[in-house]
């Protein structure tokens, strides 16, 4: 059962991690350590670092896969808990490195990506990966996105 507060509330976006510290279960190590940061209303960030550095682990907290161990990750002022999932994921756009694509039109991947979702406005979206819309309607993308630029893949 996913509790929380309604996807039908509109947040503002002010993000912040407030000294969060997080163990996986059978952790021989802290993956964080009192991370704080705060991410204002429209603005974009990125998480960089070495491998094992804690990027990954800092994007599972913020979908609400984990909860930390200390500390707290707060939306608009309020813990994310009290958030339900859905509403939670709602507002929060990833980008991975590596974008997740299958051999198959740009529409077709756009399509699943949406959820099927009849109100997403599937050329605007294609319009925006700069490709034309012949290619994208028509032409497979290559396994694993093989046939576009990286950026491509991920926008």
């Amino acid at each position: 059962y996913d509790s929380g507060i309604d996807s039908g509330r509109k947040l503002s976006g002010k993000l912040a991690l407030q000294d969060v510290t997080f163990e996986y279960p059978r952790g021989q190590q802290r993956a964080l350590d009192g991370v704080s940061f705060a991410v204002n209303p429209g603005q974009t960030i990125a998480l960089v670092g070495e491998s094992g550095s804690g990027k990954s682990t800092v994007a599972s907290l913020l979908l609400g896969f984990y909860a930390p161990t200390t500390g707290q990750i707060l939306l608009d002022g309020n813990s994310i808990n009290t958030y339900s999932k859905k509403a939670l994921r709602e507002q929060i756009a990833l980008v991975p490195q590596e974008a997740i694509l299958f051999d198959g039109s740009i529409e077709k991947n756009v399509y699943y990506g949406s959820g099927h979702d009849p109100d997403i406005d599937t050329t605007a979206l294609l319009h925006a990966t700069g490709i034309d819309l012949f290619s994208a309607t028509n032409d497979g993308v290559g396994e694993l996105g093989s046939r576009l630029s990286g950026g491509q893949r991920q926008r």
